[in-house]
C-alpha cells in the first residue's frame, strides 16, 4: 500500500488529508477482459486501465546486432480455433499467451503450430539453422504506474524473464528494438524450472507508462539479453498502484463548504 499526503489551503485554514492508493493485481486468467483486434484490454480495482499486446522480436544479424519485430499479432482465432494473441490460446484459460503464426503481413519465421510441439505461451523456440527470437508482450497504462511484480504460470523450462520500461508514449518497437532496451535498460529475473505459478519481483518499473516483458533469447548474443534458457510461459498477471492519487470529490466538496461557513460566519459580524 503506497501512503500519500495531501496538503490544502482553504482560506486561513490548512487541511491535511491522507490518501491510500492499494497495489492492485491484474489477473488474466479471472478478471473481465476486453478483447480488441490486436490488444487485450483491463481494468485495475484503482481504475488503472492496461492494455496488453503480443510480438516477436528475431534476430537478423548477430554482427549489426538488429532484430525484427513481428507484432501485434491479433487477437482473432487461429491453429486449432484458439486465440493468436489473448488469454485463450489454448483449451483452458490460463493467462496471456501468444500463438504465434503467419497471419496477415506477419510472416514469424519461427511458428508455434503445423506440429506436435504446439507452443500457445510466450517461448523462445529456436529453429535449428535460424537466429534465434524472443516472444513479448507490451502493456500500456492509463496513468503512470509502479508495477512490483509479474506473475507468470504454467512455465516450461529453465531460464529467465525480462522486463524494461519507460514514462510518455511508447517508441517505434520496430526501428531498432534492441538499441531500444539498452535504452530503457532490461530487468532480469530468474524463473525456477516446474513451477506452476511464480511470482517475479521487479525494482526497476516505478513511475512508468508502458512495459515490455518477455522470454529471454535461448542463445547468447541477442542484444542486452544476455541471460539464456530454454522458456515457454503464459503472464498471469502484474502488481501495480498508480503514481499518483486522484483527490476524491468529496475533498472539494468539504472545502467548498468550510468556505460556504466562513462567509455566513464573517456576514453575521457584520
Amino acid at each position: 500500500m503506497k501512503t500519500i499526503t495531501r496538503v490544502f489551503s482553504v482560506g486561513f485554514l490548512l487541511i491535511t488529508f491522507t490518501l491510500s492508493a492499494h497495489a492492485a493485481i491484474i489477473s488474466y486468467p479471472t478478471d473481465t477482459l476486453t478483447t480488441n483486434s490486436d490488444n487485450i484490454v483491463v481494468t485495475s480495482s484503482d481504475g488503472v486501465v492496461v492494455t496488453a499486446y503480443g510480438y516477436q522480436a528475431e534476430l537478423t544479424s548477430v554482427q549489426d546486432q538488429t532484430a525484427a519485430v513481428h507484432g501485434p499479432f491479433p487477437t482473432t482465432l487461429g491453429d486449432r480455433s484458439r486465440q493468436i494473441f489473448g488469454a485463450d490460446t489454448r483449451s483452458t484459460r490460463e493467462g496471456l499467451g501468444l500463438h504465434a503464426q503467419p497471419t496477415g503481413a506477419i510472416a514469424p519465421s519461427e511458428n508455434d503450430v503445423g506440429t506436435a510441439l504446439v507452443q500457445p505461451g510466450f517461448d523462445n523456440s529456436l529453429i535449428v539453422g535460424s537466429f534465434p527470437e524472443i516472444q513479448f508482450s507490451l502493456f500500456t497504462f492509463s496513468q503512470s504506474v509502479d508495477v512490483s511484480q509479474a506473475i507468470i504460470g504454467t512455465q516450461v523450462g529453465s531460464g529467465s524473464i525480462w522486463v524494461a520500461g519507460g514514462s510518455g508514449a511508447v517508441p517505434d518497437l520496430t526501428t531498432d528494438f534492441l538499441g531500444l532496451l539498452t535504452t530503457l535498460g532490461t530487468e532480469t529475473s530468474l524463473d525456477m524450472s516446474g513451477g506452476t505459478v511464480l511470482v517475479h519481483d521487479l525494482a526497476t518499473l516505478i513511475n512508468v507508462d508502458y512495459i515490455l516483458l518477455g522470454t529471454t533469447p535461448r542463445v547468447d548474443n541477442f542484444g542486452p539479453l544476455t541471460a539464456t534458457g530454454a522458456m515457454q510461459f503464459f503472464i498471469n498477471g502484474l502488481n501495480l498502484a498508480p503514481t499518483t492519487v486522484p483527490i476524491p470529490p468529496a475533498v472539494w466538496l468539504f472545502g467548498s463548504g468550510l468556505l460556504g461557513l466562513i462567509g455566513v460566519a464573517r456576514r453575521k459580524k457584520a
